[in-house]
């Protein structure tokens, strides 16, 4: 039967691992990957990532058995996550999925360009406020940012929780303008301070275009 458990077991067998030395490569136990291998546990987050990074394993091939077992040479793989991003059609509620996506995407090093190497993650559009700059059902890449610096750009935000795509223009340290590209959407101005709990810059945009 072909499962994740089973294709983590062709894995390590591919790579000639024994359960030891695999399980020590990616700083797990041994019992703990048995348990992976035979399907008692599922495997998490951070243990994807490890492998994906440890031996290019293409994580579309682990968990779907789609594609080959190895990511191909020349690309790098990303999450696309399951929530659509809010261009102003659709209101978009948004949760804790930075860290949940449901499916990856290898793409050329080149869309990425200078950012390849950073933590980036993809997500659809949804809505026409972004247009004709990025349109219903693009594809865009954003770059994760911990500590927003002061330039002006297109961001992946939460606001008033929901999840949207929207350039941002810095007044100040303190205050910045959320403009649409479509005109019919009016600009929207926000104080910022040390407590704000209903805005955040959750990652700044660096591709879009038509998914494929």
């Amino acid at each position: 039967m072909d499962n994740i458990g089973t294709r983590l077991t062709t894995l390590r067998e591919s790579l000639k691992e024994t359960k030891a030395s695999f399980a020590a490569s990616i700083k797990i136990s041994p019992q703990r990957l048995h348990n992976y291998e035979t399907g008692k546990r599922n495997i998490p987050q951070d243990i994807l990532d490890r492998l994906k990074k440890m031996y290019r394993v293409n994580l579309e091939w682990l968990l779907y058995g789609i594609d080959d077992m190895f990511i191909a040479e020349g690309k790098l793989q990303y999450p696309l996550l399951e929530q659509k991003v809010s261009a102003g059609m659709q209101a978009v509620i948004f949760d804790d999925i930075l860290d949940k996506p449901s499916r990856y995407l290898s793409v050329s090093r080149d869309i990425l360009g200078r950012h390849a190497n950073e933590k980036a993650f993809f997500m659809i559009v949804v809505g026409n406020s972004m247009e004709p700059k990025i349109k219903n059902g693009d594809l865009i890449a954003s770059v994760r940012i911990s500590h927003p610096e002061m330039i002006n750009d297109t961001y992946v935000i939460r606001y008033n929780g929901i999840m949207m795509v929207k350039n941002i223009q810095w007044l100040s340290p303190t205050e910045i303008i959320i403009i649409s590209e479509n005109k019919i959407y009016e600009p929207i101005r926000i104080r910022l301070n040390e407590n704000q709990t209903d805005f955040a810059i959750l990652g700044k945009v660096i591709f879009h275009g038509e998914f494929y």
